[in-house]
């Protein structure tokens, strides 16, 4: 089996125009060291289905799976927090904070999710992960002071600092 199985999922909005059904009986797998592409016209439900795959909204019905656990069932009555999926997810808006620097944009997952670091582990993990994406010298810098291009590069290294089994680019 997959590293992730989605299986059927069905997400439905309630709008006041009505019922508005964003993915409907959406399968696929992905196996370990696969790049996946979710293509479609604005408005498909790529969004939705990743932010599902992610925790951040719950399926109206069908599963899915991450390494044979099941993360989201709603007749089983399952929902995994996000914060406790092995799974990163770059935001198409990139969802970085202005009040803060570089380094601590990226330092964030590490200070606030489920593992707990030391100092120096942390500060290692972070500048290690800036130089991956190649702006380790911007660690010091405000992020509203970056150009878009470097903005894009703190936010995946925000994604990349907690090594996730799973990363989700949004529109990347």
């Amino acid at each position: 089996m997959g590293m992730l199985r989605v299986t059927n999922i069905t997400k439905t909005y309630e709008t006041n125009l009505g019922t508005v059904s964003a993915v409907k009986d959406v399968s696929f797998d992905v196996f370990e060291g696969q790049v996946v592409t979710l293509l479609g016209p604005s408005g498909c439900g790529k969004t939705t289905i990743l932010r599902c795959i992610a925790g951040l909204e719950q399926v109206d019905a069908g599963e899915i799976m991450l390494n044979d656990q099941i993360v989201s069932d709603p007749i089983g009555r399952v929902h995994v927090q996000s914060s406790d999926r092995p799974i990163a997810m770059m935001f198409q808006s990139y969802a970085i904070w202005p009040h803060m620097s570089v380094w601590e944009n990226v330092a964030y997952p590490l200070r606030y999710g489920p593992e707990k670091f030391s100092k120096a582990k942390l500060g290692q993990r972070v500048l290690e992960t800036l130089e991956l994406v190649k702006i380790r010298e911007l660690a010091d810098r405000p992020t509203f002071s970056l150009s878009g291009g470097q903005q894009q590069r703190v936010a995946l290294a925000r994604a990349l600092v907690g090594h996730p089994k799973l990363l989700l680019l949004d529109e990347p």
